[in-house]
């Protein structure tokens, strides 16, 4: 309770901006297999670029970005519970401009996320949450049964804009 608590607490102090934002999935059609396997997910998911980052910074929302690749067993754990649960996508939709990443398309992409997020915070994983000023936010490898407030926690956080 106390974490749902501090996330309201969050949104309401920092304005995030929950109103519908009309994103689609846009990876259905993706000639990557592993971003295709995304496709029917629930979960409006954008290809990485300056596009899905002035998209959250235009909105005032988090940018979550997951990197994975189609032989990870781990990848399609979290997809199953947790991306294709409708009421997680939900609210990562109304949270954040969710990102999917193939780290083998872009090895070069994940190396830095990675490097960015150990730096900054001191911990990493594939699944993160930026944000151009607010809170810390966690990153994780595997987060089972993912929630967006299971990842929220305090502190600094990096910056989506120091990525482009």
């Amino acid at each position: 309770m106390k974490t749902i608590t501090r996330i309201l607490l969050a949104i309401l102090l920092n304005g995030l901006n929950l109103s519908a934002y009309a994103l689609e999935n846009q990876l259905r059609s993706h000639p990557s297999p592993y971003l295709a396997m995304h496709g029917n997910d629930p979960v409006h998911w954008q290809n990485w670029g300056k596009q899905a980052i002035e998209a959250a910074k235009n909105n005032n929302k988090l940018l979550f970005v997951s990197s994975g690749y189609f032989a990870c067993h781990w990848c399609h754990v979290m997809q199953r519970e947790s991306y294709q649960n409708p009421n997680i996508a939900k609210q990562l939709n109304q949270l954040a401009v969710p990102v999917k990443v193939d780290r083998e398309l872009q090895p070069a992409l994940d190396a830095r996320l990675i490097y960015f997020t150990e730096h900054t915070t001191g911990v990493s994983g594939w699944q993160r949450f930026y944000h151009d000023g607010g809170w810390r936010l966690s990153e994780d490898a595997f987060i089972p049964v993912m929630t967006p407030k299971s990842i929220i926690s305090d502190g600094p956080i990096p910056s989506a804009s120091a990525l482009i």
